[in-house]
C-alpha cells in the first residue's frame, strides 16, 4: 500500500468514526420527553408534584408534559390521559394513580413498548410489577397510630373517607392495627355526607357510641370534621391531607395536625429514575407532622405552600 492509499483509507475511517460518534453524542444528548399523568389540575399535593417534575425536567433537559384530570374522582379521565401518553410512544410516563389496583391492571393490558414507567404511590405491594417511588401507607398508619395514642387504655378510633373502595384506608388502617393490636375498636366510616356541613348531625350519633380520635383520610371528611369541633371537644382530628382551608382550621385549633408527604422530592425522584439515574423506591423520612405550633416555620411553608 502508497502512502496516497495508506492516507485516503486513514481518512475514510476516521470520517466514519466521526459521523458515528456524532450520531452517538447527539442521541445520547437528544432531548428525552416524559410525561407526567397527575391525579388532578389541582390542590397543594398535585401542585407539589408537578412542581417537583418540572424542576427535575429543567435540571436534566427533559422535554415534560403534565396532564391531569380536573378532578382526583374521574378515574376516567385519567385512564384516557395514559391512553393518550402511550400512543405519542415518549420515553418514560410517570403516573400518580387515582386508584392504584385500577391504573396498574390498565398499563398492563397496553401495548408499550420501551416506555418507562413509574408510579408515585404509597401501596409497595400494588405496584403491578412496575417501578415506584413513595411512602408505604401501612407505615405511614404506624406513625398516626403512635401520635394520637394518649394511653395504654382501650381505644376508639373512627376514620372517615368521602367515598368507598379506597385501597389506602386498609393499608393505613392495617399500620394503626400493628401498632394498637387488640386494644383498639377500629371503625371506617365512608358514606358521610357529600357536604362538610351536613356533618355535624352524623358525629352526634357516633359520639354516644364513644371517640378517642378522628382520623380523615381525604379533604371532604377533615373539613367536615373541623366544623364538629364543638361537639367533638379535646377529641384529637388528624388526617393526611393538605389546602389552604385545612392550614386555615389548624390555625384556628379546629384540626390539631395533617401528616404531609414531599410530594415534590418524590416527582423529582421519579423524574431521576425515568432517567435510570437513581435506584431507590421509597423514602421513608419525608413524613411531615404540621401542627398549629410550627405550621409557618419555614421549612414547612416550603413543603406545605407550593407555588406554582
Amino acid at each position: 500500500m502508497n502512502s496516497k492509499t495508506l492516507i485516503f483509507t486513514l481518512a475514510f475511517i476516521f470520517a466514519v468514526f466521526s459521523v458515528a460518534f456524532g450520531r452517538q453524542m447527539k442521541n445520547s444528548n437528544e432531548e428525552k420527553t416524559v410525561y407526567l399523568i397527575n391525579k388532578s389540575k389541582y390542590g397543594f399535593e398535585n401542585t407539589a408534584i408537578a412542581n417537583g417534575a418540572k424542576s427535575a425536567a429543567k435540571e436534566y433537559g427533559v422535554d415534560l408534559q403534565v396532564l391531569a384530570p380536573d378532578s382526583e374522582l374521574d378515574l376516567k379521565a385519567q385512564k384516557i390521559l395514559i391512553d393518550e401518553a402511550v400512543s405519542n410512544r415518549p420515553y418514560g410516563i410517570i403516573i400518580c394513580p387515582i386508584e392504584t389496583v385500577e391504573i396498574t391492571n390498565k398499563l398492563a393490558e397496553l401495548d408499550k413498548p420501551e416506555i418507562k414507567i413509574v408510579l408515585i404511590n404509597n401501596e409497595p405491594n400494588l405496584s403491578g410489577g412496575f417501578e415506584r417511588i413513595g411512602f408505604d401507607n401501612k407505615k405511614l398508619g404506624e406513625e398516626i397510630a403512635r401520635r394520637i395514642w394518649g394511653s395504654e387504655k382501650f381505644f376508639k378510633v373512627n376514620i372517615y373517607q368521602s367515598r368507598e373502595g379506597v385501597v389506602e384506608t386498609n393499608s393505613i388502617s392495617k399500620g394503626m392495627k400493628r401498632v394498637y393490636g387488640d386494644r383498639v375498636e377500629m371503625k371506617i366510616y365512608s358514606d358521610m355526607p357529600t357536604t362538610s356541613n351536613l356533618y355535624k348531625p352524623t358525629i352526634n350519633k357516633h359520639l354516644e357510641d364513644g371517640i378517642d380520635a378522628a382520623v380523615c383520610l381525604d379533604e371532604q371528611s377533615l373539613l367536615g370534621l373541623a366544623k364538629c369541633r364543638d361537639v367533638l371537644g379535646d377529641i384529637p382530628i388528624v388526617g393526611i391531607n393538605n389546602s389552604m382551608d385545612i392550614i386555615r382550621d389548624i390555625d384556628n385549633g379546629n384540626i390539631d395536625e395533617i401528616y404531609v408527604l414531599n410530594y415534590f422530592q418524590y416527582s423529582y425522584d421519579a423524574v431521576l429514575k425515568i432517567l435510570g439515574k437513581l435506584d431507590i423506591d421509597t423514602d421513608e423520612n419525608d413524613l411531615l407532622v404540621v401542627d398549629k405550633e410550627n405550621l409557618f416555620d419555614e421549612d414547612v411553608e416550603k413543603l406545605i405552600f407550593p407555588l406554582n
